[in-house]
């Protein structure tokens, strides 16, 4: 692999994780390896410049929001450049000019921004691409340490005035546990940190979900004020949380410091506290304290220059594996799980670890009695690093634990073992049937309202429910279901036109249904509006599915590979049951496509930079894409124009560089009569 196709590679990886962290509330890799890949890409991109465009995800400061309504941000939410080393930071500083800091926690969590007018929480929103967030109103009041009227200061005028706080919402340590002991307690997979969790919580449409999951906050950040000049806000940082603590908010935990010895010893302070605290972080934040300060050193694309984050290594624990337990997933899938004498790692006591495949036990000749290194960041269960003793007799998975039957190894769409062990009784295993079928009538799959946990054991118990298109028979049982316990005539009638209703559901939620390994609904609704049906889904490629934007190597290999290992066949039975097999979603697309070839600015890609008058980032681009064009991110070769406004920065200078045409909005509006 070359360079180029290295950078490629590394491009198409980090979006798929993106995709999933962002859109779809899941970690695919540790966060060591996400930030591993995510700065060779820079580099790379460093080296080349004439690589990068808008494609790339380090051209774009997060994931769009996906769920909702959207929020335009007044102030723009930055993510923070990390640092791993010492010496990195101390580099930082200097190039600030070694200016007075505040170094603060990391909380590991979710960033909101809230809007307070007149002293009233009006209006809260995910940080989404940092330009754009999810409007999560709603739920807010459910978040513990949000206060939903502000106190009134002395001089500051209760009925004129207007505040915006950056806050992160996280979910503690202990609600964090008790979540994934009542997930395992009903057969379900436990979440893999409490990030994603508290990102889920705040999100769900049912703000009951966001009480459930224990949700607090810390306020870290004054993003802007009208009336508050009488308490000195937007000064100094500093300042500003002990500000947004008499406000009644929990002001994130911060130290001051002169000099780098300072920034040091506080980073040092804030990781002595780290195991005892009752959340989690992931590092700590030094940001320059005064604000006036910050406002010089200004911003960039995506990163402030005014701040950084220094990332904790990850901490590791020598330990001997006692037992291996083997537990099956609703894929047939059989996960081998290290056993171990309890130790404390990041906080926590933990006493196993997953072993992920028979591949990665023969490589690393795993066994009872070997001696392993655990290392933990930002998952709660801990992975084993390398082995330090292997075993004498290296453990195999011979047979499913829930039934029985025999295992068999996973083949790739090409025949080549993955090294996954799988259940070979397909339909007929308890651990397989009972996970499938809760997660298949789950609100965000298929949606059948009264096919919960309690529900599906009662029919599997009555024989009703073998196989998952067994669900489309029961309407015709509806007295069979009636006389179980539970249910009654009313409730079965019910269920009956749920099921129903399911039916006639857009593909996208089918696909996710398929239970395809790294394919949600994100997914589902890129390949929806992509093709007209299941079956020319089905006959789709792996060089065809990488074109598709969001869809990398590993999760085409998987979407290809899955019609051979049963999903075909599966399809099959739920369209002979009436299942829609049609996309609704491509009927709009290739509407709205014939529609946009008649329009102004059909064919072009238009990058929008700087202040423009009369139009907010969300407006401009509403402007262009109802016109026929692609409103991009990034100037590249691709570009058409370039309409530039005031304060056009380092997007203007790149359109020139390349030759690109700049207009102003007028200019523009006339050029395209538009």
């Amino acid at each position: 692999m070359n360079e180029k196709q290295r950078y490629e590679y590394l491009k198409n990886r980090v979006a798929e994780l993106d995709g999933a962290y962002y859109k779809e509330d899941r970690s695919i890799v540790p966060d060591l390896e996400y930030d591993r890949l995510k700065k060779e890409l820079e580099e790379l991109e460093s080296a080349h410049p004439e690589w990068l465009d808008e494609s790339s995800p380090s051209a774009r400061p997060g994931g769009k929001a996906v769920k909702g309504k959207k929020i335009q941000h007044q102030v723009k939410l930055l993510s923070l450049q990390d640092y791993f080393s010492e010496d990195d930071i101390t580099g930082w500083h200097q190039k600030t000019g070694s200016l007075p800091c505040t170094v603060e926690q990391k909380i590991d969590g979710l960033t909101l921004a809230l809007t307070y007018v007149n002293n009233k929480f009006v209006m809260g929103a995910t940080r989404g691409d940092g330009s754009v967030g999810e409007d999560v109103t709603a739920n807010v009041p459910f978040v513990r340490d949000i206060p939903l009227e502000l106190p009134t200061l002395e001089n500051v005028d209760p009925d004129n005035n207007k505040l915006l706080v950056r806050v992160e919402v996280y979910q503690p340590v202990d609600a964090f546990l008790e979540l994934n002991k009542q997930q395992e307690a009903r057969g379900l997979e436990p979440y893999s940190n409490p990030r994603n969790c508290a990102s889920g919580g705040l999100r769900a449409d049912d703000p009951e979900i966001t009480r459930a999951r224990g949700l607090r906050a810390f306020a870290f950040r004054i993003l802007y004020a009208e009336g508050w000049d009488a308490v000195h806000v937007r000064e100094k940082q500093s300042m500003d949380l002990e500000v947004l603590s008499a406000l009644g908010f929990a002001a994130v935990p911060y130290y001051t410091a002169a000099c780098p010895g300072d920034i040091l010893r506080a980073i040092h302070d804030i990781a002595d506290d780290r195991p005892s605290l009752p959340y989690w972080i992931d590092g700590a934040v030094v940001k320059i304290d005064d604000i006036e300060k910050q406002n010089q050193l200004g911003e960039g694309s995506k990163y402030p220059a005014w701040a950084a984050a220094y990332k904790y290594p990850a901490e590791r624990k020598t330990v001997t594996i006692k037992s291996i337990r083997l537990q099956t997933g609703r894929t047939g899938a059989i996960t081998p799980i290290a056993e171990f004498d309890p130790v404390q790692i990041g906080g926590t006591m933990v006493s196993n670890a997953t072993l992920h495949n028979q591949k990665f036990i023969t490589d690393n000749q795993i066994g009872i009695g070997c001696v392993a290194e655990l290392i933990k960041s930002g998952e709660i269960i801990p992975k084993i690093d390398k082995i330090i003793t292997p075993a004498g007799n290296i453990f195999h998975i011979d047979r499913c634990p829930s039934c029985g039957a025999i295992a068999v190894e996973r083949l790739d769409q090409d025949g080549a073992p993955t090294g996954v062990m799988m259940c070979s009784n397909d339909f007929g295993c308890p651990a397989q049937l009972q996970r499938y079928f809760e997660f298949f009538c789950s609100k965000d799959v298929m949606d059948i309202a009264g096919m919960g946990p309690s529900a599906i054991e009662v029919l599997i118990g009555a024989g009703l429910l073998e196989h998952i298109w067994d669900i489309y028979d029961l309407p015709d049982k509806i007295s069979r279901i009636a006389a179980l316990p539970g249910f009654g005539t009313k409730k079965a009638e019910k269920l009956a036109a749920e099921i129903e209703k399911s039916k006639h559901n857009d593909i996208d939620r089918l696909i996710k249904a398929l239970g395809i390994p790294g394919v949600g609904r994100h997914t589902g609704r890129l390949l929806a509006k992509t093709y007209p049906d299941m079956a020319a889904i089905r006959n789709l490629d792996i060089t065809t599915l990488l074109a598709l934007e969001g869809i990398g190597e590993i999760t085409a290999r998987d979407i290809v590979s899955a019609w051979a290992n049963g999903k075909s066949e599966l399809l099959d039975k739920l369209a002979a049951k009436g299942v829609n097999m049609t996309s609704k979603t491509f009927v709009q697309a290739e509407t709205d496509s014939k529609l946009a070839d008649d329009k102004p600015l059909a064919g072009m890609t238009i990058v929008a930079t700087g202040t423009i008058e009369g139009f907010g980032r969300a407006d401009i681009e509403d402007f262009i894409t109802k016109n026929g064009g692609k409103a991009a991110g990034s100037v590249s070769k691709k570009t058409t124009c370039v309409i530039a406004g005031a304060n056009a920065g380092s997007k203007l200078r790149k359109a020139q560089d390349l030759g690109i045409p700049v207009y102003s909005i007028d200019e523009f509006r006339a050029k395209y009569q538009v």
